[in-house]
């Protein structure tokens, strides 16, 4: 994914953050709601982390297969 497409991302993310905090405060739920929010946060870096990890694992072996392709092939 490019970085305009992850700013993008991010800014809609943060914009539907913001949305529901001021829903949740109108409806008096602002201190939980927020206390939910970092929590999902938290978890959903752990995510993120692990998926790139995964990514540069998978990368870094595609990698190493061809290098071993290309000397085979020498």
């Amino acid at each position: 994914m490019g970085h305009k497409k992850d700013f993008d991302k991010l800014r809609t993310e943060r914009m539907l953050d913001q949305l529901q905090y001021e829903t949740a405060k109108e409806l008096g739920l602002g201190e939980e709601h927020r206390r939910l929010k970092a929590a999902m946060s938290r978890r959903e870096k752990t995510k993120c982390k692990v998926e790139a990890a995964e990514e540069a694992i998978g990368l870094e072996g595609a990698r190493r297969a061809e290098k071993n392709l290309a000397e085979e092939i020498k």
